[in-house]
């Protein structure tokens, strides 16, 4: 009985060893076949994320062409896919990408190209290619209006000229258009040198990551799946699921979700500003707008207004941007001890018996107009809260939210004194739009005032943005009230380090795990 019983353990575990042995090589006959398999097999349903790839967002009816593509959201996918020259970061940095080096000499730039970088094809990334893709930004709705200084590129061999129509520091930021292979920007997805490539199974796209990327990181995501969001209806649901791993709400309207997922704001370079009409009565003195800009309570804005997604302006460009850092803090609420002084110098009289309402030289009431587009909801509460503001303070404000066509006539006519607006500023911190003659935010400012000067004189290199800002503050051409923010989600299951930005939201991609 005994030989038996110790036979019978010997023959069960010899089987044992044998399923044990027949699993392992099946294993790795699955991962063989894996590797292997043409792309048009099956590839797992992304609503059973079984191998925890990262899923992320886009729209299947908008194009993944970088120049071609009509939502911000393919944007960020083809931020992954494509390089440019320089790509700038959350601080609205430009940090050099494709490119080697760049030489500023006035209105000429000139900028080198990094050696052995190669497109997802194997083949090298020349000026060559550069000088093609400029072709295709400058046509592009995209990048066009952010390329409108930069009159001409010319390839040299081993490096790029770039002609300006107007000399300025900060150009490097307005090139990182994406960079495709010469001849490809006709296909429907161009080919690029990008951290990964796009590819297709079985109908469902995904990201692979290139071999032949110039990136130095570690991919935690060798495949990232996409996901059509204009197929589903409950983004944040599918966070929770971990169906989706990442959603960006540019808009910030999504702030007040109540949601488990990770969550994460982007400063915007949109900026919220309240526009003043120099030509009026009132504010054709400097006093006058000066002591606007000291009523209006920035902070109360952002907060209220914007439902706390935008970030208060303490100065008139991005306070994200590294260049601020120079710039002494200034307060963001309302001053209003400083705005009576600035009023009393104006020449405005107040009368306590009078509603406490400020009094011109003639004796008439201090009454100023403003506008704003009724198609914007925060806009139109910002607007709100500075009328209260101003009524406080003893000045009489006719509020009117127009429909846009009747906004732009009102803007055109000059019936206005005050005027909410909001303008997106390129990532070179352009302000043109405010104050050039083509600029479409130019409304009621003195294009002769020293101030345009001043700006020029900065975009130029010749004073820095402290010098520049002093005098910003004492002409008060319009007032800066916040930039708005937008949010990312991420799913809780997801673990990462670092801070995604508005030019690369997967910038940290490579160190995404689960």
């Amino acid at each position: 009985m005994k030989t038996k019983k110790i036979l019978s353990i010997f023959l069960c575990a010899v089987f044992l060893c044998g399923v044990f042995c027949s699993c392992k090589k099946n294993d790795e006959a699955t991962t063989e076949t894996e590797s292997t398999t043409s792309e048009t097999t099956q590839e797992p349903s992304t609503s059973s994320n079984t191998d925890r790839s990262a899923v992320i967002g886009y729209y299947a009816a908008d194009s993944l062409n970088p120049y071609k593509t009509k939502s911000r959201t393919n944007q960020t996918v083809a931020a992954l896919l494509y390089d440019s020259l320089f790509r700038v970061n959350e601080k609205y940095e430009a940090v050099p990408s494709i490119a080697d080096s760049i030489e500023l000499d006035g209105k000429k730039v000139t900028v080198s190209v990094k050696d052995s970088l190669s497109f997802s094809d194997g083949n090298a990334v020349t000026s060559s290619d550069v000088a093609y893709s400029f072709v295709l930004a400058k046509s592009s709705p995209l990048y066009s209006a952010q390329l409108s200084n930069v009159a001409s590129c010319t390839d040299s061999g081993s490096t790029l000229v770039f002609t300006l129509s107007v000399p300025d520091v900060f150009v490097s930021a307005c090139l990182d258009f994406p960079i495709v292979e010469k001849g490809s920007g006709k296909k429907s997805v161009p080919t690029g040198s990008g951290r990964y490539t796009l590819k297709k199974k079985n109908g469902e796209y995904f990201l692979s990551a290139s071999k032949n990327s110039s990136s130095e990181e570690i991919m935690e995501q060798s495949r990232v799946k996409l996901l059509d969001l204009g197929s589903v209806e409950n983004h944040i649901y599918l966070l929770r699921t971990g169906e989706l791993s990442c959603f960006c709400d540019f808009d910030g309207e999504k702030s007040n979700i109540k949601t488990d997922a990770g969550v994460s704001k982007i400063t915007l370079n949109n900026l919220v500003f309240l526009g003043m009409n120099s030509e009026s009565e009132i504010l054709s003195s400097q006093k006058a707008r000066q002591a606007i800009s000291a009523l209006v309570d920035r902070d109360e804005i952002a907060a209220s207004a914007y439902d706390s997604m935008a970030k208060s302006a303490f100065c008139v460009f991005n306070p994200d941007w590294e260049k601020c850092g120079a710039i002494a803090s200034k307060a963001t609420t309302a001053d209003n001890i400083k705005a009576s002084s600035l009023l009393d110098e104006a020449g405005f009289s107040f009368n306590a018996a009078n509603n406490k309402y400020r009094l011109t030289k003639d004796g008439n009431l201090v009454s100023l107009k403003l506008i704003v587009n009724k198609d914007d909801s925060r806009r139109v509460k910002a607007a709100k809260l500075i009328a209260e503001r101003l009524e406080k303070s003893g000045i009489s404000v006719e509020s009117s939210a127009l429909s846009f066509e009747d906004y732009e006539e009102a803007l055109s006519d000059g019936e206005y004194d005050l005027y909410l607006g909001e303008v997106r500023l390129s990532k070179n911190m352009d302000l043109s739009p405010f104050f050039s003659s083509a600029g479409k935010a130019n409304y009621g400012i003195n294009l002769k005032s020293p101030l345009c000067d001043a700006y020029f004189d900065f975009k130029e290199g010749k004073i820095d943005i402290s010098t520049f800002e002093s005098v910003f503050d004492e002409e008060v051409s319009f007032v800066p009230l916040c930039y708005r923010q937008g949010a990312v989600y991420y799913s809780r299951a997801l673990s990462f380090e670092g801070s995604p930005n508005e030019s690369d939201i997967y910038s940290n991609i490579y160190s995404w795990s689960f």
